[in-house]
């Protein structure tokens, strides 16, 4: 037994104060023999006995009015096993949540946060759950799971010992954590609980272990959100109350590679060029620390370096290599394990080719260099050849046609199909055939890339028709008219980028004079309506309208841009200046990407790539970071003649090596943790406190056990007496109120 206010506990010495006044009055009066009184004593004598108890029991009953006030302003408390026969052990519905995301893999020595989690789980079981208790199990990350489908009811010791057995069990995961995520399933969780008929006000818990992260618990950076509220006041409504177990670090050491990556993008790396790959690595303490990295490429050491970062500080470092055989590669940076090991690696997975695949179809062929529509398309992919202008890049490899010859392609008439084509270039093609334009739909809709320039050989009305298809094609926008009508219009409009950060049009917000000069003189107006997935890349300046003139579809697993003047010099003068040049490029670049299979996700996303049709490669073996393999069979997509491979077990960061055709030629994707994870500061009770003022929330810290018999149970939850003591003192000032009245009745007869 425990007192919050022990120092009300010398107060009981009134106690005393009836018993006191009892014996004085015993002792008040001076015993005289008297004659007269011989025959009431003899009368009394039958009484004395009756008297005496009265008198005695009044005296009990006011000592014991003494003594429960002083104890009730006392606040005495008591563990609720230590009080059965007044107030029973109520059952209870319990929801125990142990975090498992990546975080929870920080080690003070040998222990990780998660071991501690368990430990303290374990010992909370013990102390706590009883004969009656229904539990559910579950995970806490940005994906929590429900372990127990049903809730267990404990029986006895068996079920106990399940129970810690499960808790064991739980692995860690290379997750992020979202406290609201579960704290919202664990809600959903209450209702599960079968309502018991004999004691229908069961109370609820939820018991979590984790360890506090403020990232976890942030909403939009802040925590008092209204979802929480709103989440909090429903537990409140289910007379929830909510137990965290505090095992996190009070002054974590950590230190995050945050990102890997390349300018070119995973799948448009060239062979025998120099490819830059940027780390960026971050310290998430307050403490100096120097870090070793070491540059890998398919798991084969290239370099080490020593870095210095001061606390919080946040830094890039360059790393190059230049590949030999195409195909799929790895490139890792790793440093020196820390506390949290998991966020000291990234990986990303690579394809390398000698070149892209490139098909340019000539709307309006002209023996003069000013008017023919590819001229100057021809003369950047070349220069491309022969100097290499975008270090780390495939080569361009492309061909051109006339209209007629990609009639044949498009159709499958001939030996060439547009699939065998990473980029379609169409310059000034006027009206195609339906069937060609579903062909190009469905290449741009299977991953494909399409950058169509616009002319005088494009019609209207038939363009719209055909590419915007009342909003559901690939133009984002309906054509609305050729401005100016008159072609030798002498008005020049400059270019204004509408997107500084798409990837095509980024590097002209800091490279403003590429910009300066270009200029548009004629092009085609649109209807500016918002549609998903539309986006306009650049505009028009000392135009009224602020006209686009560059814009972008995506369209399923693809993307389509649409320049709304020509690739010849007969509408603008771009062809004259670095502009074009840099535009084709990067447009080139982005719309190889776009539809190309992702070969780098972050943990828990599901991993897809799509074989075209007679591209079949049977089973294929799947190599995990852990060194576990499965064999995963192609799956045909719905209503369509491909097969796409689906995997979804990616609960681990590193490399997955899919292996085809027997062994014969591997590719690799790559998936890496979410490093908002790597930073370990905490949220505190007081913060808990202030940002939800009215919700029953409890933090306890971890505490390390000495043995299950030495195991401390301060955090055990007491009960208060001062509500029993309060009501007996009023029903014994009732009762001694009554007896009081009796007997002097009784005596005054």
């Amino acid at each position: 037994m425990s007192f919050i206010n022990p120092n009300i506990l010398p107060w009981l010495g009134l106690v005393a104060i009836p018993i006191i006044i009892y014996l004085i009055n015993r002792r008040r009066f001076k015993r005289i023999i008297w004659a007269a009184m011989e025959f009431l004593l003899k009368a009394m004598k039958k009484n004395r006995r009756r008297l005496r108890l009265e008198n005695l029991l009044l005296l009990i009953i006011r000592t014991l009015i003494v003594l429960f006030v002083v104890l009730a302003v006392a606040r005495p408390q008591v563990k609720q096993e230590h009080l059965p026969g007044i107030t029973g052990r109520q059952k209870k519905n319990w929801i125990i949540v142990i975090d498992n995301s990546f975080s929870m893999g920080y080690k003070v020595g040998p222990t990780s946060s998660l071991e501690k989690a368990k430990t303290d789980l374990k010992t909370k079981v013990d102390q706590h759950l009883g004969t009656g208790d229904k539990v559910f199990l579950m995970t806490m990350s940005d994906s929590p799971k429900l372990i127990y489908k049903a809730p267990l009811t404990i029986g006895g010791e068996s079920d106990l010992r399940t129970l810690r057995t499960d808790i064991d069990l739980v692995e860690l995961t290379h997750r992020t954590t979202d406290a609201y995520a579960t704290l919202k399933m664990a809600a959903e969780v209450l209702d599960k609980f079968e309502e018991d008929a004999a004691n229908p006000k069961e109370e609820k818990a939820i018991l979590m272990a984790t360890d506090c992260q403020a990232s976890a618990w942030l909403r939009k950076g802040v925590l008092a959100s209204k979802e929480y509220n709103d989440l909090f006041e429903t537990l409140k409504r289910k007379k929830t109350s909510l137990w965290i177990l505090d095992v996190g670090v009070e002054q974590p050491v950590n230190f995050a590679i945050i990102d890997l990556k390349t300018e070119q993008g995973s799948q448009n790396i060239g062979t025998r060029m120099p490819v830059l790959f940027s780390a960026d690595l971050k310290n998430f303490s307050t403490v100096d620390m120097e870090v070793t990295l070491t540059f890998s490429v398919d798991d084969v050491p290239q370099m080490t370096r020593s870095v210095m970062l001061g606390g919080w500080q946040q830094l890039t470092e360059s790393f190059t290599y230049e590949f030999q055989t195409t195909g799929g590669h790895t490139v890792s940076v790793s440093a020196r394990s820390d506390p949290l090991a998991i966020d000291n690696t990234r990986s990303l997975a690579l394809y390398v080719r000698d070149n892209l695949k490139i098909l340019v179809v000539d709307g309006k062929p002209s023996p003069h260099p000013y008017e023919d529509e590819v001229i100057m398309i021809k003369a950047i992919f070349d220069a491309q050849h022969s100097v290499g202008t975008t270090p780390g890049m495939p080569l361009f490899d492309y061909e051109i046609c006339t209209v007629n010859e990609f009639l044949e392609t498009a159709s499958g008439v001939g030996r060439k199909r547009l699939e065998d084509y990473d980029v379609l270039i169409l310059a000034n093609v006027g009206n195609l055939p339906t069937d060609v334009v579903s062909a190009i739909k469905g290449y741009v809709e299977n991953g494909g890339g399409l950058l169509y320039f616009l002319g005088d050989m494009v019609e209207t009305e038939a363009f719209n028709v055909a590419f915007f298809e009342d909003g559901k094609g690939l133009l984002p926008y309906r054509l609305r008219d050729v401005f100016p009508k008159d072609e030798l219009g002498m008005n020049y409009y400059g270019v204004s980028i509408a997107a500084p950060e798409h990837p095509v049009v980024d590097i002209f917000d800091g490279y403003p004079e590429a910009i300066a000069n270009p200029q548009v003189f004629r092009f085609f107006r649109v209807e500016e309506k918002a549609r998903e997935g539309a986006m306009v890349l650049a505009r028009l300046t000392q135009e009224q309208e602020k006209s686009p003139i560059i814009v972008e579809q995506r369209f399923g697993r693809g993307s389509s841009i649409f320049v709304l003047t020509t690739a010849s010099t007969s509408w603008n003068n771009w062809g004259c200046y670095q502009f074009f040049i840099i535009f084709i490029h990067e447009a080139v670049a982005y719309l190889t990407t776009m539809g190309g299979t992702r070969l780098n996700i972050k943990v828990g996303e599901e991993f897809k790539k799509i074989f075209p049709q007679g591209a079949w490669v049977g089973d294929i073996l799947i190599t995990r970071p852990d060194g576990r393999t499965v064999n995963e069979k192609l799956k045909q997509e719905e209503g369509k003649e491909r097969f796409m491979l689906l995997y979804s077990d990616t609960e681990v960061s590193g490399v997955y090596r899919m292996s085809f055709d027997k062994g014969e030629r591997f590719e690799y994707f790559a998936c890496n943790p979410d490093t908002t994870e790597s930073n370990l500061t905490k949220v505190t009770e007081s913060d808990f406190k202030t940002a939800f003022p009215t919700a029953k929330i409890k933090i306890s810290s971890y505490q390390k056990a000495e043995g299950k018999d030495k195991a401390k149970k301060e955090d055990e939850p007491l009960t208060e007496l001062w509500k029993f003591l309060v009501t007996a003192v009023l029903v014994l000032l009732g009762v001694e109120m009554v007896l009081a009245m009796v007997f002097g009745r009784r005596r005054s007869e």
